[in-house]
């Protein structure tokens, strides 16, 4: 017994000294650490230092919350798991305070909430959080089960009981503008559309080179993923998973994203400067990247990305590529998919799987775009996901060799049954870029300014100005918008 709670107290003091000696330290291990120093203080009150210990843990403790917890309530590391870490580090150590009828500070509880709220707002249909970063499509259910008892909250319980109690969230899409991340649904039913866009920054920990990448899930089931993390280790798998190519994004001359070690792009320090539109015919929201390709970074092509929810039906997405010289770019569109068809004049690609909804990605007609779709290559890497489990997806990899600035479109739409009847036309003006997207629902015109732009252009017979994205929608759902932002 002595030896036994010698060892707690070994390991007290070597918690105490890990805090104090790192004080600025930012990570979710130094939740678990705190949190289990003042364990052992609420648990050991006998011990002299057990009122010095949970004063640092629950100070630290608190601290963690404002420090590695962004205003809008995601934890700086941008990675689900990790978020949920951290969360569950803090809320063990308010338990075990209270159950012992230890008392934290007044506000320790309330600075949680926004955490909770996280995981609300960014549920998929299937009530898990994305697989971003080194991430598991995690399920967030009990947290929220949780969240409600301490809040009394209502939108919590309804999501943590699929709706059969509670109060459904009187919200559906949903910016996060210090994480970056955008989150656009048709509604909270299991049938409804959602997409997570990424435009933050690069994160503190387990990074991954996606900047511009999305998410989707619609119609009963995830249609675009991602790799996933893999294990921890140096395989190529693990390469593979952390980099561009197993994301929803660009590569330029085959090199990847390289934000790695430019410590200035990984917290935010203010919110994001980026569009965010939400109304009741579409949301929109852009971003940029910016910081070089490849190792050294020294391939420099800026990427704009424009990201337009036709609300319950499909998203355009606009890329415009800032380019000196001739470069070759793979824009990239992981389906969750065991096989993958497309339309050889117009390259026109979908999902195959029997019986389930499937994704089309309809790009705008584009000279000298190519279009391979990539099964499990092993040499190099690319067409897994996850990984963890090597699962073999087709992985969309439009090809486009351009000198000088370009410019692509593509509508992204989930359908069921027969493959969709979908054309996409790109008009290139001064000031911005029009979409035109025909479906069997109508006529859809998307006019985008510009980024930070606000563009006068004509439409029909009015001059107006587009503040960012601006709508027409023709057909059995026409309705009209004016821009916003």
């Amino acid at each position: 017994l002595v030896m036994f709670m010698k060892s707690w107290i070994d390991h007290a003091e070597r918690l105490k000294w890990i805090t104090l000696i790192h004080p600025n330290r930012r990570s979710n291990w130094v939740s678990m650490e705190c949190n289990g120093l003042g364990h052992i203080a609420i648990l050991f009150p006998e011990c002299r230092e057990a009122a010095n210990w949970k004063r640092i843990a629950a100070g630290r403790l608190r601290k963690e919350l404002k420090l590695d917890v962004y205003p809008d309530g995601v934890q700086i590391e941008l990675t689900p798991t990790y978020h949920e870490v951290t969360r569950k580090n803090c809320a063990a150590l308010f338990h075990i305070a209270k159950w012992n009828k230890v008392p934290l500070s007044a506000d320790y509880l309330k600075a949680m909430e926004g955490m909770y709220a996280y995981c609300l707002k960014a549920m998929t249909p299937e009530h898990r959080l994305p697989p971003l970063n080194d991430s598991a499509y995690i399920n967030i259910k009990k947290t929220l089960l949780r969240g409600a008892e301490l809040f009394d909250r209502q939108d919590f319980l309804w999501g943590a009981t699929g709706g059969k109690q509670g109060k459904k969230p009187d919200y559906t899409s949903v910016m996060f503008p210090w994480a970056g991340q955008y989150v656009m649904r048709s509604g909270w039913g299991k049938d409804d559309l959602y997409l997570m866009f990424e435009s933050g920054p690069f994160g503190q920990g387990h990074q991954h080179e996606d900047k511009l990448s999305m998410f989707m899930y619609g119609l009963g089931r995830v249609l675009l993923t991602e790799a996933g993390s893999y294990h921890y280790d140096h395989s190529k798998y693990r390469k593979y998973a952390i980099g561009s190519w197993a994301h929803n994004t660009i590569l330029v001359d085959g090199l990847q994203q390289h934000r790695k070690g430019l410590g200035n792009t990984y917290v935010s320090k203010k919110p994001v400067n980026d569009l965010w539109i939400h109304n009741k015919v579409f949301d929109a929201a852009d971003g940029v990247y910016d910081s070089g390709y490849g190792p050294k970074r020294k391939t420099r092509v800026k990427h704009e990305r424009t990201v337009v929810f036709l609300r319950g039906d499909y998203w355009v997405v606009l890329d415009r590529l800032y380019a000196k010289g001739k470069h070759n770019y793979d824009i990239l569109w992981h389906l969750n998919n065991k096989a993958a068809g497309y339309n050889a004049k117009t390259l026109a690609a979908w999902g195959k799987d029997p019986g389930v909804a499937n994704l089309l990605v309809t790009p705008a007609s584009t000279k000298n775009l190519k279009l391979d779709i990539v099964v499990g290559r092993e040499k190099p890497v690319l067409g897994f996901a996850p990984v963890r489990g090597k699962n073999p997806i087709p992985v969309l990899d439009y090809k486009l060799q351009k000198t000088g600035d370009a410019t692509l479109a593509w509508a992204l739409t989930p359908y069921r049954s027969a493959v969709p009847s979908v054309t996409v036309s790109l008009d290139e003006r001064k000031g911005g870029s029009v979409i035109t997207v025909k479906h069997p629902k109508g006529k859809d015109t998307i006019y985008i300014a510009a980024r930070g732009t606000t563009w006068p252009v004509k439409v029909g017979e009015k001059q107006i100005k587009v503040a960012g994205v601006h709508v027409e929608r023709t057909g059995p759902t026409s309705q009209k918008t004016r821009p916003s932002r």
